[in-house]
């Protein structure tokens, strides 16, 4: 027991010695890192600063490395301990913290830093400690600081559509900034161009539909409000018109002119036309229809209007289009006329022509009539164009009528050709007799109520005779 006892005292004594020694070495090192680190850093000083970064430099005191704190103006300090090591990150907020968010920024042999992360215009204040380590020992009296803003910009953007048809489209766009750096310029970013400026500029935008542009203020510092993105929306226009004129195009002919056009495909849009020609005929159709009766030239147009979700957005577009018609084979048949029942009527067209068309049917230069009705005439010219004319035909009415003792029953008419025409005008079929002026009987028979054709009948007076009734003269005119 007496032994135990002994070994642990001589054991715990051996303990003792060798902790005091390696306290004495401490404090040894360490009184003799306090007195090497005797001059701080100085003369800090900002050397560039953007919206969200500040640059500093300065120079160096007497410890073998330097450490730098940034912390927001509002924040109390913070001092790295003795024996600590901090991993420094030049993005504000990353790197260790010394206290009371006195994030480490740097930490090394060098004199410049960039510390970016920043809030824009916002005081921050930079510290920098000298230090020596193995063991880490900072120097935390009269330590040199400097407190600096980051820049700031106020700015706006905003564009003013002073004509938003496609065609002839003009925008203004605006920008205001105040900024505590000196601003070089604008960069406008459109879809088709970079445009370089020292304030607003007004331009046409390429497309129809919504331009999407970007702005940028130069230089580039970081700023929140540097950059703008903004949408002008331009309503869609007919960028052509091809028009297409009949072949051939002539006069006093209805003429339909077609048109092909090329319209800005954009969604919700649409558009109508409306033709104006130059004798003052306006139409809204697809296609117009226009016929002139000379071959002068003639101008007219076409005006194509914009329409949004089918409403006029105030936009049209117009294009001009000219024409000139060849002649048509103009003509008359004349007045209607008439044919006697049995006859063949000969028609004749009035003019020469390469075809010709009696009531749709190719026929020759003249056409025989032999019934009534009506009788159509189309000729189409050695140009290509035609021409149409029509004539009403009917049965020819008598030459002559004689005078008849009851009109309302019996009377004669000559239809020429040796025909002549009895019409029983009653309800009852009549006996009837006609004999020449000497009483050579040359027909006789019963006369049906309505119209009966008598042929062979010779030019000259013939007596007429209803066998119950008196005669009456009958005149058969050459």
């Amino acid at each position: 027991m007496v032994l135990y006892l002994k070994i642990s005292i001589f054991d715990y004594m051996h303990r003792f010695l060798k902790c005091f020694i390696w306290i004495l070495l401490v404090l040894f090192s360490a009184q003799n890192s306090l007195w090497g680190l005797t001059k701080p850093a100085y003369e800090i000083k900002v050397t560039a600063k953007t919206c969200n970064s500040i640059s500093i430099k300065w120079k160096r005191g007497d410890g073998q490395l330097c450490l730098v704190t940034c912390s927001k103006v509002w924040q109390p300090i913070g001092i790295p301990n003795n024996g600590g090591s901090f991993s420094p990150n030049s993005y504000y907020g990353l790197g260790n913290d010394v206290g009371n968010e006195n994030y480490v920024v740097f930490s090394g042999i060098d004199s410049t830093i960039t510390v970016r992360n920043l809030q824009e215009d916002s005081l921050y204040t930079f510290r920098v400690f000298e230090f020596d380590y193995n063991p880490f020992v900072y120097l935390t009296q009269s330590i040199p600081s400097h407190t600096d803003s980051t820049s700031h910009l106020v700015a706006q953007q905003s564009n003013t559509v002073l004509n938003a048809c496609k065609n002839r489209n003009k925008v203004l766009f605006n920008v205001t900034a105040n900024a505590d750096f000196a601003i070089s310029g604008y960069q406008w970013i459109f879809q088709d161009s970079i445009i370089q400026s020292m304030g607003n500029i007004t331009r046409r935008l390429p497309a129809a539909g919504n331009n999407v542009l970007t702005m940028r203020i130069l230089p580039d510092m970081g700023c929140k409000m540097q950059q703008f993105r903004d949408t002008v929306y331009i309503t869609p226009g007919a960028e052509n018109a091809v028009f297409t004129a009949p072949t051939p195009a002539c006069t006093h002919t209805p003429n339909f002119f077609e048109v092909n056009i090329t319209f800005g495909k954009v969604s919700q849009t649409s558009f109508t036309r409306k033709w104006v020609f130059d004798d003052g005929k306006e139409m809204t159709t697809s296609v117009g229809i226009q016929e002139n009766k000379d071959t002068l030239p003639h101008s007219s147009k076409l005006i194509v209007y914009s329409l949004k979700n089918n409403v006029f957005s105030g936009c049209s577009d117009t294009f001009g289009f000219n024409y000139k018609l060849l002649p048509a084979p103009v003509f008359s048949l004349g007045s209607d006329t008439c044919v006697s029942k049995g006859n063949v009527l000969p028609v004749k067209s009035p003019i020469v022509a390469s075809s010709y068309l009696w009531n749709g049917k190719l026929g020759n230069a003249t056409q025989f009539v032999l019934d009534s009705g009506k009788l159509i005439l189309q000729v189409i010219a050695d140009n290509g164009c035609s021409y149409a004319d029509s004539i009403k035909v009917q049965y020819c009415k008598p030459n002559g009528i004689s005078s008849v003792l009851n009109p309302q029953m019996l009377f004669a008419l000559d239809l020429g050709n040796q025909c002549m025409g009895l019409y029983n005008n009653g309800k009852n079929t009549v006996p009837m007799a006609i004999y020449t002026t000497n009483g050579k009987m040359l027909w006789t028979g019963q006369l049906p109520t309505g119209e009966t054709i008598l042929s062979n009948i010779p030019t000259g007076v013939f007596i007429a005779k209803p066998i119950s009734s008196a005669a009456f003269k009958v005149v058969m005119n050459p």
